[in-house]
């Protein structure tokens, strides 16, 4: 691995994957308390802790960041904005390549599972699912758009048919910031994505179900400013300008307070929570780029970095395995602090476990495979 003394090497970042890394346990954190009990028994202690994981879905932010900045710094770093040149038909074959395989073999497995559940228990073929349209609207990457489908093979589907669709609009960000500049396109994205989700939250009204809050409140384009402060982040971290980790550091520390408030609630957001996180989570990223590469690629962060390496296989298969270790094995830890911590512990093993099993079984081979122009 080639290191540069930035922290990056030339084709690999290892302080992306341990960002990658932490937005992934903390999803698998955030499940880890949703399908576990919290009695008030547990003490303020586990109650702090239990709210701070609730927390995990910040990494879906923090990815949605992540992929813009990963899409773009290869182009940022070969090119100033006004010569930047897409392959669009390149680009989505290997987008494809890359995601999809991965993606439709989880899916057959859970999808057989649930049909095979459904005809051991004589309910119905497709009982659980959205009706006929289900598994196609899976396949098209458009199941995140429907109440129906959206969190019911696998919930955690629905941030991967964000994405894929996140990969339909970065050929348009980059027509905009050639056309018009890199702040104006920062601009317009946080001005589509703020009154997009300030409009859906008065239709919603408080409290909304899952359903209808994840297919509507988390579409395009009201994530596209997490992915465009991505690509941002991408271009400073091409391009460094003189103090940039320093401003980076002082955003963080504005913004540590006011994300952590307005985080508490998931599905009641206020007003620029994502946007402002987008901007935490960007700011993050151009300020680990400052961190010399040896630290990242230390044995203290080898463990991070792996899991990071296979974060999407471990998202992937994480939450349905942890429902039915939850169902199994509640009476084991629920009365316990510190046998809830330990077990925790383990199904998190389990979790990282499988999923470098699928990486390496399987996802790995599409990352070498050479992509078709």
């Amino acid at each position: 691995m080639e290191k540069t003394t930035a922290g990056t090497t030339a084709k690999h970042l290892a302080y992306i994957d341990c960002l990658r890394a932490l937005a992934c346990m903390a999803v698998i954190g955030q499940h880890t308390v949703l399908f576990t009990k919290c009695d008030a028994q547990h003490g303020e202690g586990f109650r702090i802790g239990a709210d701070l994981a609730n927390r995990g879905w910040l990494g879906v932010s923090l990815f949605l960041v992540l992929s813009g900045f990963c899409l773009f710094l290869p182009m940022a770093r070969k090119n100033d904005i006004p010569d930047m040149k897409l392959d669009i038909r390149g680009f989505f074959s290997r987008r494809c390549w890359r995601i999809l395989p991965p993606f439709y073999l989880c899916l057959v497995i859970y999808a057989g599972l649930k049909i095979g559940a459904n005809i051991h228990r004589h309910s119905g073929v497709m009982a659980g699912f959205g009706g006929a349209k289900d598994i196609p609207l899976h396949l098209l990457m458009l199941h995140n758009l429907f109440s129906s489908t959206v969190v019911t093979i696998n919930p955690p589907f629905w941030s991967l048919a964000l994405e894929f669709q996140l990969y339909l609009v970065f050929p348009l960000l980059i027509f905009m910031m050639k056309r018009a500049s890199l702040p104006v396109t920062l601009g317009l994205a946080l001005f589509a994505s703020a009154a997009y989700q300030a409009f859906v939250i008065h239709k919603l009204g408080h409290n909304p179900s899952l359903e209808h809050f994840a297919s509507r409140y988390n579409a395009l384009p009201g994530r596209v400013f997490e992915f465009a402060a991505g690509m941002a982040a991408a271009y400073l971290v091409a391009r460094p300008k003189q103090g940039q980790a320093r401003y980076a550091v002082a955003i963080i520390a504005a913004l540590f307070i006011p994300v952590l408030l307005m985080t508490g609630d998931q599905m009641n957001p206020p007003l620029l929570r994502d946007q402002l996180c987008g901007l935490f989570f960007a700011s993050i990223v151009v300020a680990c780029a400052a961190i010399p590469a040896k630290y990242f690629n230390s044995q203290g962060l080898q463990l991070l970095t792996t899991v990071g390496a296979c974060s999407y296989s471990v998202y992937l298969y994480h939450q349905p395995i942890l429902q039915a270790i939850g169902k199994v094995a509640e009476p084991i830890y629920v009365h316990s602090v510190p046998a809830y911590a330990a077990f925790s512990l383990v199904r998190a093993i389990v979790l990282i476990a499988i999923g470098k099993l699928m990486y390496e079984l399987w996802e790995k081979r599409w990352i070498a495979k050479p992509k078709p122009a």
